[in-house]
């Protein structure tokens, strides 16, 4: 009898774990996706723990255009939304101050539709106040997991290239502008 139950019961135990690797099988693969942050959302900063806290970081990383990166009156960084061709002047200086846009360096993050969807809703996008854009950035590949997420990636001169999000402030004054731009 106790060697009928045993059997019953392993049978039972075999039949439980392949009902739920079937389950697994049948949940949606959840997607991820870069986002490249630059200020408050970077790590041991305050919105950081609020909104990416439970992502994965992903490395460090450059923005391999020219993007305009400017400090506001409240000590606030914004990266500014300018049409493509106005963005893509400026200089590949390698101080942290300049009178044109270059190039930033920031961290990514792996992030999935609910904590873009969040961030879209913090950074005012409905409203008109930030633009999420695709852009490209370069990752040492130290800095970088071997893991591909988010779409195509490649090398060139010890860097990976990735696209990753950005949010850029769609609305600013001349003064924030006309610069001093920012690295990091």
């Amino acid at each position: 009898l106790l060697v009928g139950a045993a059997i019953a019961t392993s049978a039972w135990s075999q039949a439980k774990e392949h009902e739920q690797e079937e389950d697994k099988e049948k949940q949606p693969v959840r997607r991820t996706e870069l986002l490249f942050t630059y200020g408050t959302l970077k790590r041991g900063f305050h919105w950081h723990g609020k909104f990416l806290s439970r992502c994965r970081f992903a490395g460090v990383a450059t923005t391999s255009a020219a993007v305009p990166l400017v400090l506001g009156a409240s000590g606030v960084p914004y990266c500014l939304y300018f049409e493509d061709a106005q963005q893509r002047q400026g200089s590949d200086s390698s101080s942290s101050c300049s009178a044109s846009p270059q190039r930033v360096t920031g961290e990514l993050f792996e992030v999935d539709a609910q904590a873009l969807q969040g961030m879209d809703s913090y950074e005012g996008v409905t409203k008109g106040h930030y633009v999420r854009k695709r852009i490209e950035v370069e990752v040492d590949e130290e800095e970088e997991e071997e893991e591909e997420v988010g779409g195509s990636s490649s090398v060139s001169s010890g860097k990976r290239k990735r696209e990753a999000w950005i949010y850029l402030k769609a609305q600013c004054s001349d003064e924030l502008r006309n610069g001093p731009f920012l690295r990091q």
